[in-house]
């Protein structure tokens, strides 16, 4: 080979190689700028990951919505660390439903969007359009709804079961409260106005901001509108959106008021009320729950077969589903029931329960029940009693005002043990589960 050729050689040799260097070179930078946008794993959670995407979407989202309601804004280590532990938790509850084969229908989020859409006072289209004017995707609102009635049916389903309300418990609570719970649970919209004092205000300084309170009040009651009034004087929180304390029970309200504004009629406003914090005026706006609805009781009967630890499931399964055959070839239930329900109590009633109120059966017999028709039997339902057949015979709008209270009561105290045992079962399920952090 000539020099030339060989100096020629060479030349392309090294062409070669920097080409393939400068190559090498655009691939790794492409891939490190890809690199960047890499949803990272931030946990481990049984068979499942979070990703860091989510934990930053839901940051966001606590976020403008402390910022919306000027609420205090806790560190930024602080929250995530708090939005993590929520996401591991709703992460093995979601596991856990995926296991029990759990699924929520387009049909029951569809139930729940127009039953939200109406306590708003709107229609469904109008209720998206007000999420989209507040930039919020309604494809994403759905998949919280559907998020959150998941959880809540798992919960019934785990935590449920194993609430239970004695007639001890109830009558406790009802002479602990000396009196009526259902006025309880009236709802009141107030509007305030607040005229603040301060301790070193001198004696004709404070009689002025009594003086202007009473001139306030007379003119709110001549017909001045307490919005404008409120934006214009009042220094409390609410100011901006004219005195408006939104619906709140009784005992939520501030203490100044919370005596007085169930005697008021709605448009009323009373004289000034003073304390330590200024002049305060109040106008009811609004009010719901006097009219009281009467406690719809259902009259059930059912035939139980109990379940035998030693046999298993499979015996008593298989009982009460030929009881059921027998049923749709026409026997009689209530011949069954005394022949064959293990209920002692009822089968000699032929399985009837009698006239029942919410709250009084266990929470999967009851689930059953209030899905039937009048006269309809149900196919067998499992409690922790046994098997169930349940026919539903007539169901009434009861005005008994001493089971209306105890249904009432028996709704709060439950509520009360609901929300403990839901917590220890979390608790329990994050304990025994499998969790690696890779923040």
């Amino acid at each position: 080979m000539s020099q030339t050729n060989h100096t020629l050689f060479k030349h392309r040799h090294w062409v070669k190689f920097f080409y393939s260097i400068g190559l090498l070179m655009l691939t790794f930078n492409s891939y490190c700028a890809q690199a960047k946008h890499i949803d990272h794993i931030i946990a481990v959670v049984e068979d499942s990951v979070i990703l860091e995407s989510e934990l930053n979407k839901r940051y966001d989202m606590i976020r403008h919505k402390l910022e919306a309601n000027a609420k205090p804004m806790p560190p930024s280590s602080v929250l995530k660390r708090q939005i993590l532990e929520r996401l591991i938790i709703e992460s093995l509850q979601h596991q856990l439903a995926a296991r029990n084969g759990m699924v929520i229908s387009d049909k029951m989020i569809d139930q729940s969007v127009s039953h939200i859409a109406g306590q708003n006072g709107m229609s469904v289209p109008e209720f998206r359009s007000e999420l989209n004017r507040q930039g919020m995707d309604f494809a994403e609102f759905q998949e919280e709804i559907r998020n959150q009635l998941l959880l809540d049916q798992l919960r019934n389903i785990e935590v449920a079961r194993k609430v239970k309300v004695t007639d001890q418990e109830i009558d406790n609570y009802l002479k602990m409260r000396g009196g009526s719970v259902l006025t309880q649970n009236h709802l009141y919209r107030v509007g305030h106005i607040l005229l603040p004092v301060s301790e070193e205000d001198s004696p004709s300084k404070l009689q002025l901001t009594e003086k202007k309170a009473q001139r306030l009040v007379k003119q709110l009651r001549e017909g001045a509108s307490f919005k404008d009034m409120a934006r214009m004087y009042s220094k409390a929180s609410t100011a901006a959106r004219g005195g408006d304390l939104g619906w709140r029970k009784a005992q939520d309200l501030p203490s100044i008021c919370s005596s007085m504004v169930p005697q008021l009629e709605i448009g009323d406003i009373p004289e000034p009320i003073a304390n330590s914090s200024g002049y305060h005026i109040l106008k009811l706006l609004d009010r719901k729950g006097d009219s009281i609805e009467g406690l719809k009781q259902t009259h059930v009967r059912h035939i139980l077969i109990k379940t035998n630890e030693v046999m298993g499931d499979n015996p008593s399964k298989k009982k009460i589903l030929a009881l059921v055959n027998e049923l749709e070839n026409g026997a009689e239930f209530e011949v069954l029931a005394k022949a064959h329900s293990e209920d002692k109590g009822s089968a000699l009633r032929g399985g009837d329960l009698g006239w029942v109120s919410p709250g009084m059966l266990l929470p999967d017999f009851e689930r059953k029940m209030n899905q039937l028709d009048i006269d309809e039997i149900g196919d067998p339902v499992k409690t922790n009693y046994g098997w169930h057949i349940i026919q539903v015979l007539d169901r009434r709008e009861s005005h008994d005002t001493i089971a209306m209270e105890k249904a009432a009561a028996r709704s709060e105290i439950s509520k009360g043990k609901m929300e403990e045992e839901t917590r220890l079962w979390l608790q329990r399920l994050r304990d025994e589960a499998y969790v690696e952090l890779r923040m």
